[in-house]
């Protein structure tokens, strides 16, 4: 499994995604606004205005799954 986080710069829940995808031995992709990606492209890539980050998808051979949240991913990965 390789998770994707859309992120941007000095935001806790993105550290705790990333700290999460570590401590779970998930790969990931971190991307970071403004230099990754723009609002624009990741409203689009989710179907509704984001208004928080970060935005998780999981990686799949078909393409990308939207994931949601930080929580959204945790209790994932926890069952």
């Amino acid at each position: 499994m390789q998770v994707i986080i859309y992120g941007k710069t000095n935001c806790p829940n993105c550290e705790k995604t990333k700290m999460l995808c570590r401590m779970k031995s998930v790969d990931f992709q971190y991307l970071v606004e403004g230099q990754d990606y723009n609002a624009q492209e990741l409203t689009t890539l989710v179907g509704h205005e984001v208004r928080s980050v970060p935005q998780i998808f999981i990686k799949k051979e078909e393409g990308q799954q939207y994931v949601g949240v930080y929580e959204d991913l945790r209790n994932i990965l926890s069952t």
